[in-house]
């Protein structure tokens, strides 16, 4: 399916609700499967909750996983007394439409063998009917807030960039000299000023940093670092795949001197300390160690965004406010797009408007940075450079529970 361009870029999300349904059915012989087992798959995707472990469950059969599952809604719907219970949350229906998407395509696919149904102009297993209706929410209110932009400006006050304590006690407030650099300091600031999402900018490698050029840039790609067994990943789709232009803020603020710091380390990565566990990916690694704790410290000094069914802002909701500077008239939509990574679209952006080919790539940066700084809001003019100070690698990003009482 990759090699047709069924599917592009990284694919374990495809190939775990692939093995999901096979999972769930039995794991029959191609062959043996009929339209019963849709119907199957989507009763199963509406009784697993959410944040369901899906690989933590294969190695058992999934009528005694799903006969557990069942029994554990039940007590949490009778009791009552849910505040000592874990919630139960079931999973969104875009989100079961999402994989029965998935295995649409895949349906598509193996009709051209096993799956090839013997009447024509008819499906054996056929995935699309059974997509929920109006499955999507609708109105101005999103299921993921952005954040807002004064509330991203109080957070870069906590002390991971004003001042903190070492390994640990990074939310504990220092002197403004005791600032460490790491993912736990640039990784949000590059968020914030690159649009970015959270594994383009965790996964990337020292030598897609171009520093010394006429617009500093970092290139987002796919690399070994993100991918499995040297596999290149990291592009989610083609169009993610682009060059993205520094912020003159993030280069005030001395990434320079972190990146020929890292360089002398002799790392591949960016952020080292985000890849030294094997079992996550880098964006992993840093919600659980830096970004866990700073949502603490935030939630203790304002009342956050919340969206439907309750979410509150995260990272993506970090990419989702710079989007919003570019909801402005005079804003050119392919260039905003190509910042974003988004898809191109209409006959002008997908065969026409090169800017990059037509003059030369540093005019396209030069520009590209010249609309991100005209529109970027900067929320960090109270920072001031530091002298780089750099903790054992085990230690970098590794933030701690913020102080109980304000600070």
């Amino acid at each position: 399916m990759k090699a047709e361009k069924r599917w592009t870029g990284d694919i374990s999300q495809q190939v775990r609700v692939m093995r999901s349904f096979a999972w769930i059915t039995g794991d029959k012989a191609l062959g043996d499967y009929t339209h019963l087992d849709v119907g199957e798959f989507k009763k199963a995707l509406q009784l697993l909750p959410k944040g369901f472990q899906w690989h933590d469950h294969f190695d058992q059969p999934y009528e005694v996983v799903a006969k557990k599952v069942d029994a554990e809604k039940s007590a949490y719907e009778r009791a009552q007394d849910k505040s000592k219970l874990k919630p139960f949350v079931p999973r969104q229906a875009v989100t079961i439409n999402r994989d029965l998407s998935y295995m649409s395509t895949v349906a598509q696919y193996l009709a051209q063998n096993e799956w090839a149904p013997l009447i024509p102009n008819t499906d054996v297993l056929n995935f699309t009917k059974a997509l929920i209706r109006n499955a999507k929410p609708t109105g101005k209110t999103p299921v993921r807030p952005p954040w807002k932009v004064s509330q991203l400006r109080e957070m870069f006050t906590a002390p991971v960039w004003t001042g903190g304590r070492g390994h640990l006690e990074r939310l504990y407030p220092a002197p403004p000299e005791d600032v460490y650099q790491d993912a736990g300091y640039w990784l949000p600031l590059l968020l914030y000023y690159s649009h970015a999402a959270l594994n383009e900018i965790a996964g990337l490698k020292l030598d897609e940093v171009s520093l010394d050029t006429p617009v500093p840039f970092v290139t987002v790609k796919n690399n070994n670092l993100r991918g499995t067994d040297d596999e290149l990943r990291g592009e989610k789709r083609a169009a993610r795949g682009r060059d993205i232009p520094l912020h003159r803020e993030i280069m005030r603020l001395g990434f320079r001197s972190y990146v020929e710091a890292m360089r002398k380390e002799g790392h591949a990565a960016l952020f080292p300390e985000l890849w030294i566990n094997s079992r996550k990916n880098g964006g992993a690694q840093f919600r659980e160690r830096a970004w866990v704790p700073l949502m603490a410290w935030a939630e203790q000094r304002m009342t956050l965004p919340t969206g439907l069914n309750g979410k509150g802002v995260d990272l993506h909701s970090i990419r989702k406010t710079g989007s919003g500077f570019y909801a402005v008239e005079n804003v050119p939509d392919i260039v905003r797009a190509d910042i974003m990574g988004h898809a191109r679209t209409g006959t002008n952006g997908l065969h026409y408007s090169f800017r990059e080919l037509s003059e030369d790539q540093y005019v396209a940066l030069s520009e590209a940075r010249d609309l991100m700084e005209g529109r970027i809001t900067v929320i960090t003019d109270h920072l001031q450079p530091q002298a780089l100070k750099v903790l054992p690698l085990p230690h970098r990003s590794r933030f701690g529970a913020p102080p109980k009482k304000l600070a």
